[in-house]
C-alpha cells in the first residue's frame, strides 16, 4: 500500500455549539462563516429548493456552480477531525435561498488531555422504526449506550426539525430535515433524539445501528 492510516487519533471534546440560518440573494455570494481557528466540527445543511455552492474561503474565491455543491432538499457538507478546515466559508446561488449550519468549537481547557488508541467502531446490526409526523414534539430514537450510529428519512412532505434533547421545536432545532430529505448522525450521539414536523403527515423512517 502506499498509504497507512493509523487508529491513533487524539479526541477532541467540545460542548459550545453555533446553530445558524444563512439568507441568500440569488447571484449574490456571502460569507457563512469567518474563519476560526477553534473551530473543530461544522456542517452545512441545503434545505432549499434549489443548488447552493458553497465556498471554502472567500466569496471572491468560487462562484456558482464552482465550488461544493449542495444539492437541495438536504445536500449537506461536513467539516470534522478528518477535514479541519478553519478559514473563512462562503456560499452562493443562482436563486433566493436559505443555508442552515452548525459550528462547535474547543474550549480552551486547564490542561492538555493525552492521546489515547482507539478501536474504529463498527456496526452489524441495524434496527427500524418509525415515527408518524405530528405538530407536537415525539422521540424519534431514545437514549441508547449501544448506538454507533443513527440515520433518518424525513418521509414527509412537510419538514422535520430534530434536536438532541427531550423536546423539539420548530424555532431552535438544532438540525431542519426537509420535505423528503436525509439525516446522519456526524458524530458518537448515544442521549434521545426529539422531532416535530411543520405539518402532520408522513413519518420519519430511523435506522440505529448498535
Amino acid at each position: 500500500m502506499l498509504n497507512n492510516s493509523s487508529n491513533t487519533v487524539e479526541v477532541i471534546r467540545f460542548n459550545n455549539c453555533t446553530h445558524g440560518e444563512k439568507t441568500f440573494t440569488k447571484n449574490v455570494g456571502d460569507e457563512v462563516l469567518n474563519e476560526n481557528s477553534n473551530r473543530q466540527y461544522a456542517v452545512f445543511v441545503n434545505n432549499s429548493l434549489y443548488d447552493i455552492t458553497l465556498i471554502l474561503g472567500d466569496k471572491s474565491k468560487g462562484t456558482v456552480g464552482k465550488g461544493i455543491i449542495l444539492k437541495p432538499r438536504g445536500g449537506s457538507y461536513e467539516i470534522n477531525q478528518t477535514n479541519l478546515y478553519v478559514g473563512k466559508v462562503s456560499a452562493i446561488s443562482a436563486n433566493n435561498c436559505k443555508l442552515s449550519f452548525v459550528e462547535c468549537v474547543e474550549l480552551m481547557a486547564l490542561y492538555n488531555p493525552a492521546s489515547v488508541t482507539v478501536v474504529e467502531s463498527t456496526s452489524s446490526t441495524s434496527t427500524p422504526s418509525t415515527v408518524a409526523a405530528s405538530t407536537n414534539s415525539q422521540t424519534i430514537a431514545a437514549a441508547n449506550s449501544n448506538r454507533k450510529g443513527l440515520t433518518i428519512w424525513n418521509n414527509s412532505t412537510a419538514t422535520l426539525y430534530i434536536d438532541f434533547d427531550s423536546a423539539a421545536t420548530t424555532s431552535e432545532a438544532a438540525v431542519p430535515i426537509a420535505a423528503g430529505g436525509y439525516f446522519e448522525m456526524p458524530f458518537n450521539y448515544t442521549g434521545v433524539i426529539s422531532g416535530i414536523w411543520s405539518a402532520a403527515n408522513g413519518n420519519a423512517l430511523v435506522r440505529e445501528l448498535t
